[in-house]
């Protein structure tokens, strides 16, 4: 019986901590950008170009905004960056 009860906390020791070093390791150091394009009457803007501009390094990266009018970035390095927005039939914001 003393024998179970040490390998249940052994066990559940062993859980603990593979839980803890699989929380660690997923950590990274970038950053996500995401946003909603809208007119002025706040209508979705599907389609819309939006371009997000480290300006820096000048490294630019383009995305289309979905159905929902929403964009995503991912994986973006800490910096400064410019977001800019261009759709048909809109000036470039």
């Amino acid at each position: 019986m003393e024998r179970t009860i040490r390998r249940a906390k052994l066990a559940l020791a062993g859980m603990l901590l593979l839980g803890f070093c699989g929380s660690a390791t997923a950590q990274t150091y970038r950053g996500t950008v995401r946003g909603l394009v809208t007119d002025q009457s706040t209508a979705v803007l599907a389609g819309a170009t939006v371009t997000l501009t480290n300006t820096q390094t000048g490294v630019a990266t383009t995305k289309t905004s979905d159905s929902a009018g929403l964009y995503v970035f991912g994986f973006v390095d800490p910096g400064t960056y410019a977001v800019t927005v261009e759709a048909t039939g809109f000036g470039k914001f």
